[in-house]
């Protein structure tokens, strides 16, 4: 089966508390939700921009979605219609400041987020608040600090002019934040992500970069020719090559069971490169094939999945697709393994 399109494309701001860390890595809503979210699972000292890396891709909705759900342990709880839910939102009053929870991440669409605390009396007397930040007008793909004593410190909102209003807002009521920017409350989506279990045990090696590579360590990345290849492999097996420009298709043998995967470049991603795997036979919540590792750094892209769900009268198929994109979206290296999942005797 040939696919048509392979895919479309923590940070606790405590006051009274010193956070040590030099990165400028909050550049949107996204990242600093992220690093809320990290710390809120245990995870600190984070830096996703590291002093060794010239720019990395900020994150966006659907990025930060499948980090909460595959790395840190969250799970959305708002069900699986987000229209209605932003109805009852946006429509019903005191509605969420009941539904939310402290630690909550909350999407606005998939352009705006806000991270859950329990808010000091002076701002929200002890209800639920929303902590989030807006890039700030004139100053949009500025990168600011986490660290407080940092002359980059996030800045604090609202900053701005002509109704246009930006910065970093603590404490934010629900109602000011569900309104902080222009919508149309009648089709808005909302979504709501809880953190349910522990964090998986990648977790903090996958949401924060290494500032400097291990001693000795010479790294090399792709130079976005044919020279660069993408081998993909399903449960531990021997491994298929692709080249630059096309897609590799090979069909594929395998008991019923669980999958484990792996796709490996000749070389480390360049910044703005992405390298995804998908798989046909389980979708998201949204009902797009599901996706089973995402990265945007290094060499190796890994990630499990469960059994399909088949007739176990007989064979299963889907295909499982590993593809590496180019800042402008290009797909440039891609292997698909189309699958027949033998049935149990």
């Amino acid at each position: 089966m040939k696919l048509q399109k392979l895919f479309g494309m923590v940070l606790t701001l405590v006051l009274t508390l010193v956070l040590v860390s030099s990165a400028h890595a909050i550049q949107v809503c996204f990242d600093y939700a992220l690093y809320r979210a990290a710390q809120q699972q245990g995870i600190f000292g984070c830096d996703l921009d590291p002093p060794s890396k010239p720019k990395i891709h900020y994150l966006d909705a659907v990025t930060l979605q499948t980090d909460l759900k595959n790395l840190l342990g969250y799970q959305e709880v708002s069900g699986k219609d987000p229209v209605a839910f932003g109805k009852k939102v946006f429509n019903t009053p005191g509605f969420a400041e009941t539904f939310l929870k402290p630690g909550d991440v909350i999407f606005l669409g998939t352009d705006h987020v806000g991270f859950v605390v329990r808010g000091p009396a002076r701002a929200c007397a002890g209800a639920v608040c929303v902590d989030h930040f807006i890039q700030v007008p004139g100053h949009v793909g500025d990168r600011y600090s986490i660290d407080p004593h940092s002359k980059d410190y996030i800045p604090e909102g609202p900053i701005g002019h002509d109704g246009i209003f930006g910065g970093f807002f603590q404490a934010d009521p629900v109602e000011d934040f569900l309104h902080k920017r222009p919508i149309n409350k009648n089709v808005r989506p909302v979504a709501v992500y809880r953190p349910e279990k522990p964090p998986a045990a990648n977790a903090r090696q996958m949401v924060c970069l290494q500032a400097k590579p291990p001693p000795g360590v010479v790294t090399t990345f792709l130079h976005g020719n044919v020279s660069d290849k993408l081998t993909f492999s399903l449960n531990n097996g021997t491994g298929t090559t692709g080249t630059w420009g096309r897609t590799t298709y090979k069909n594929v043998e395998l008991p019923l069971g669980p999958v484990t995967v792996e796709a490996e470049t000749n070389g480390n991603l360049p910044a703005g490169w992405q390298m995804s795997v998908f798989r046909t036979g389980q979708k998201d919540a949204a009902g797009n094939y599901y996706r089973l590792c995402y990265v945007q750094t290094g060499d190796t892209c890994r990630g499990s999945g469960p059994e399909i769900v088949a007739d176990e009268r007989y064979d299963a198929h889907e295909s499982i697709f590993a593809a590496v994109n180019a800042p402008n979206g290009a797909v440039v290296l891609a292997v698909q393994l189309d699958v027949t999942w033998k049935k149990k005797k």
